[in-house]
């Protein structure tokens, strides 16, 4: 996974990814950010994960879902608190057949590169 940290225009940090992972930027730009404890837990987790001592672990904040496994991170961006399948105005995508680009709204990597990241991340931040 290649990255680039600098800062924003307010000289806050900021994570750029490549095309296709641009959820995990802004997860971790929004949900993360500079947060030492925040990000240490993560970690924490991650390592629980690793060792087997955790399988699974899930979580959901107004703007994004989170799931880790023993292999896997994915991020999913919810749109303004409604199912990623469903319009504001109530369409159903999946009851009328359609579906929506999902690359600017889901991103998936292996825990070991997410695990990595984060890791540059804090020593970026410290």
């Amino acid at each position: 996974m290649d990255y680039e940290f600098t800062y924003d225009d307010h000289g806050h940090p900021s994570l750029s990814l490549d095309m296709g992972q641009e959820t995990t930027a802004n997860w971790l730009n929004s949900e993360i950010g500079t947060d030492i404890v925040k990000l240490q837990q993560l970690l924490d987790i991650i390592d629980e994960l690793k060792t087997g001592t955790r399988e699974k672990y899930e979580v959901k904040s107004r703007r994004f879902q989170l799931i880790l496994n023993r292999d896997e991170a994915d991020i999913s961006e919810m749109h303004n608190g409604i199912n990623e399948q469903t319009t504001e105005d109530g369409l159903d995508y999946a009851e009328e057949g359609l579906t929506i680009y999902e690359d600017e709204s889901i991103s998936g990597c292996g825990l070991d590169d997410l695990e990595d990241l984060l890791l540059a991340w804090q020593s970026f931040i410290s």
